[in-house]
């Protein structure tokens, strides 16, 4: 029995120990990223570089693309080198991807028959600044043709240039929801090692406005000014200034079906809005309300003034009557 005991003992220690030290040598790489590559050639050698320029990992282009893990305990990915027989190497910028992240990169490999002289051996760079991270870079040659193609990555994207060449004479660039942009090269970089910087802004594409706004002018300033929905609730309210009062709505949140304008003193006043004077989106319409005395507070008031006349008379008869009685007395 108590052999038994020892052996399960035993048994137990050795299970911890094994747990243990799965867990030491699975942690250096227990984490994992992965970086996706799109390239337009299939077969297409990629090598994830570090910042030294040391190869960390080495992957194919197959089906357009290839992703490889990277694990965010090792030392960080920063480029990536996309290669093939009969087309220019690419060289772009690199996000190193956090747990459970993927980046993405998509590079076009440009053929090399394009009628330069490449040597293998001069290089110089192109710096392309842009304020739009992922926005497509391509460079194009005074053939006209695309000869580099990278992606903005942390405000900008790397390309290594091989001398002599065609020269680059413009720069493109685009990204979802901007407006495509061009820009000239007027300085090409001619000397092995030489860097010439580009900067590209690219401009948002203008979205349809979705503000309506509501003109309100009115006789009475500090009249409340409340725009009511369908659903008879509060949408908006302001307070008419100088004349008018300027609303600006949401289009797109609950519908307007009344404006109603009130100050004291004064006879609440309404205006049914329906799709014929419902100012559409980037619109405006304008309303005029005129207010008008409340009678009844004005009645209001001029009985509180009879009342108080009253008052005044029977309170003098009062005091003659008072003043009498004391006379008559002291007779």
């Amino acid at each position: 029995m108590r052999s038994i005991k020892k052996i399960s003992s035993l048994f137990i220690v050795l299970f911890i120990l094994f747990a243990l030290s799965g867990a030491a040598f699975a942690a250096p790489g227990s984490d994992q990223g992965d970086v996706r590559v799109n390239c337009n050639v299939n077969g297409a050698i990629v090598q994830l570089l570090a910042s030294n320029g040391s190869v960390l990992y080495t992957a194919t282009i197959q089906n357009g693309y290839a992703v490889i893990p990277v694990y965010t305990t090792g030392t960080p990915v920063t480029e990536a080198v996309i290669s093939a027989d009969g087309y220019q190497t690419a060289v772009v910028s690199v996000n190193s991807p956090a747990s459970g992240q993927t980046t993405t990169v998509s590079v076009s490999l440009a053929p090399t028959d394009s009628g330069d002289d490449y040597n293998g051996e001069n290089i110089a760079f192109i710096e392309v600044d842009c304020n739009v991270n992922g926005a497509l870079v391509q460079l194009v040659n005074a053939n006209g043709m695309i000869v580099y193609t990278g992606s903005i990555q942390n405000g900008y994207a790397w390309f290594p240039i091989y001398i002599p060449a065609t020269p680059i004479t413009e720069i493109r660039a685009s990204a979802s929801g901007y407006y495509n942009t061009s820009v000239p090269v007027y300085t090409y970089p001619m000397d092995q090692g030489q860097v010439v910087t580009v900067n590209i802004t690219l401009s948002p594409v203008s979205q349809p406005s979705s503000t309506s706004t509501y003109i309100v002018n009115c006789n009475v300033d500090g009249a409340k000014v409340t725009l009511i929905n369908t659903n008879g609730q509060v949408a908006y309210t302001g307070y008419v200034t100088g004349g008018s009062v300027t609303i600006n709505t949401d289009s797109n949140g609950p519908t307007i079906a009344e404006i109603m304008v009130e100050a004291g003193g004064y006879q609440t006043e309404t205006i049914a809005i329906t799709n014929s004077n419902r100012p559409a989106p980037g619109t405006s319409d304008t309303f005029n309300v005129d207010l008008e005395t409340d009678s009844m507070s004005s009645m209001t008031w001029i009985w509180v003034a009879l009342g108080i006349v009253v008052i005044v008379i029977a309170a003098a008869g009062v005091y003659y009557f008072y003043t009498t009685s004391k006379k008559s007395e002291n007779k």
